[in-house]
C-alpha cells in the first residue's frame, strides 16, 4: 500500500495538482523519507505486547498516538479504582467484608459498586474490540506518520 499525497500548485492563475507517493521521492529525499519513516512507525509487536500486557491502561493506545482512545481506558480504570476504594474503606470502617455489606442500606457504597461495574465492562468492551481492531489501528497510524513526513518533505 502506497500513501499518495496530492499537493495543489496555484501557478500563473492555474490550479495543478501534483501527486506525490514515496516511490516518486529519489536520492536525499528517499533516504530522508525511510529513515525518518523507520524512526516513527509504530511495530506490531510492540502494540500487541502493549495490549496484551497492559490492554487495561490504554497503553496500546497511546503507544498509537490515540491520545482520546486512551484515556477513556484511564478514566474508566481511575473510577474502577475510586470506586474499589470507597467500598473497601466503608467496609472497612463497618468492621465486614465487602461481600457482607448491605449496599441498599449505605447509598454511597451502591453507587461505588454500580460505578465499578459499569467501568469494569466499559473497560473489557473497549478492549475486545481493540482486540479486532488493533490491526487496522497500526495501519492507520503507520499511514498517518507517513503522510506527516511526505508533507514535510514536499515544502
Amino acid at each position: 500500500h502506497i500513501i499518495v499525497m496530492i499537493k495543489v500548485l496555484y501557478i500563473g492563475g492555474i490550479i495543478m495538482k501534483v501527486i506525490i507517493s514515496p516511490k516518486q521521492l529519489s536520492g536525499t529525499d528517499l533516504f530522508r523519507f525511510e529513515e525518518e519513516y523507520n524512526d516513527k512507525k509504530r511495530y506490531s509487536i510492540t502494540s500487541w505486547l502493549f495490549f496484551l500486557l497492559l490492554g487495561g491502561t490504554g497503553a496500546h493506545r497511546f503507544y498509537l498516538r490515540d491520545i482520546n482512545g486512551g484515556l477513556l481506558y484511564i478514566i474508566n480504570l481511575l473510577l474502577m479504582l475510586l470506586s474499589v476504594t470507597v467500598v473497601s474503606a466503608k467496609a472497612a470502617s463497618a468492621a465486614s467484608s465487602i461481600l457482607e455489606m448491605d449496599y441498599r442500606r449505605d447509598a454511597l457504597a451502591g453507587i461505588m459498586a454500580i460505578v465499578f461495574t459499569l467501568a469494569f465492562l466499559t473497560n473489557c468492551t473497549f478492549w475486545i474490540i481493540d482486540l479486532f481492531r488493533l490491526p487496522k489501528l497500526i495501519y492507520k497510524t503507520n499511514k498517518r506518520i507517513e503522510k506527516e513526513i511526505l508533507m514535510k518533505i514536499i515544502k
